[in-house]
């Protein structure tokens, strides 16, 4: 019976544990992870001024003054507690 109970709470204080940050901690995580990606960067080039960034149902769309690129940002399956893992594919930017 002892056993049974360790094991319920060791299910229920494991679950507790991989939790997501809070709304708008995780919001800047995810952000700050589509600025840090070298694809990002790569397809943006260096001569492209950020003008926006707003999110979609599948990641974010970032506006230059001239072109936008679709960044898809997916949640890696995780083995430790703590902020999530992110994976960050930029798609085809699209210039005027």
């Amino acid at each position: 019976m002892k056993t049974k109970y360790t094991l319920l709470s060791f299910f229920f204080f494991s679950h507790i544990t991989i939790a997501a940050l809070p709304p708008t901690a995780e919001s800047m995580h995810r952000i700050k992870a589509v600025m840090d990606s070298k694809e990002v960067y790569d397809k943006l080039g260096s001569v492209n001024w950020i003008t926006s960034i707003t999110e979609t149902k599948e990641g974010y769309k970032l506006q230059s003054e001239k072109c936008t690129l679709m960044v898809k940002v997916e949640r890696m399956p995780q083995t430790m507690p703590g902020p999530s893992q992110l994976s960050v594919k930029a798609g085809e930017l699209h210039c005027k």
